[in-house]
């Protein structure tokens, strides 16, 4: 744990907000430190710890951990994101761990009829919070873009640069006309080019895996329903270990940051909408 953690004088009613967001300027904050910081807090603050910090230290800790080719300085166009539909703080949050979001895009967020409550102008304890927040997260992913770096890679490629490509390749063709693709499907090769990617990964515990899966007992344990199918090796019950605090948000590689999921249930919570 940072030393400048263990000197914050906390007291009932003061307030955590600018401590607790000046920790991520020098870096990710580990569960230790939330822990302490949660519990040496006022009661206001941990009667909204999952509603707001939570979500707070989980978006910041993405862009942290993020590999150095991800989302750096990428615009999106925000339209859909405002209007589409319903904005409360924890989407506002989830769309800035991807990107930056631009000071225009904020004030129509705060302005917009699908925007929920406590984004209005009367909430003047959410915006300014929601504003740092977002100059903070904003100069995290203001760092060199990867398409600058891909070169330090002697001819390889980020394996999450290559997804994020082919999804932001995607989302453009969605965009098209029909029309059009079967035009670029005339006369693009069926063989795709063989690339060599690295990326960054953890060291699982492989006892952790064993416990949540016996835990489990072949049943997924958000859908409740049996396993889909049975491993070919084995026979096992096919079922995924799933961490509820991702690792690289600073969650533990521990039996109760885990669940068994089948893999529709694993899927949703990684890509599926919340809301």
């Amino acid at each position: 744990m940072r030393s400048d953690v263990l000197r914050w004088s906390h007291y009932k009613g003061g307030a955590v907000n600018e401590p607790f967001i000046d920790l991520f300027r020098s870096g990710p904050v580990s569960r230790e430190e939330f822990r302490f910081i949660m519990e040496n807090s006022s009661e206001n603050v941990r009667r909204h710890e999952h509603r707001h910090y939570l979500p707070i230290m989980q978006c910041l800790n993405a862009i942290h951990y993020s590999e150095i080719y991800r989302y750096r300085g990428i615009d999106l166009t925000d339209n859909d994101f405002i209007n589409g539909k319903r904005v409360n703080f924890i989407s506002f949050l989830n769309r800035l761990s991807i990107a930056p979001i631009s000071d225009s895009t904020f004030q129509k967020l705060i302005i917009s009829d699908n925007t929920t409550a406590n984004f209005q102008a009367k909430k003047q304890n959410v915006i300014p919070l929601a504003n740092t927040i977002r100059t903070l997260a904003n100069n995290l992913h203001d760092l060199p873009m990867y398409s600058n770096r891909e070169n330090d890679l002697g001819g390889m490629h980020s394996a999450d640069k290559v997804q994020y490509d082919l999804d932001k390749e995607i989302s453009e063709s969605m965009k098209d006309t029909s029309e059009n693709r079967r035009r670029r499907l005339k006369s693009t090769p069926n063989n795709p080019e063989k690339i060599q990617t690295v990326s960054t990964a953890y060291r699982r515990n492989p006892d952790v895996i064993v416990e949540v899966l016996l835990r489990a007992n072949g049943i997924c344990e958000r859908c409740k329903k049996d396993a889909p199918f049975r491993r070919r090796k084995d026979e096992t019950p096919y079922l995924e270990v799933h961490h509820i605090i991702r690792l690289a948000d600073g969650g533990v590689d521990s039996v109760e940051n885990a669940l068994a999921l089948c893999p529709n249930c694993h899927r949703e919570l990684h890509f599926g909408s919340e809301y």
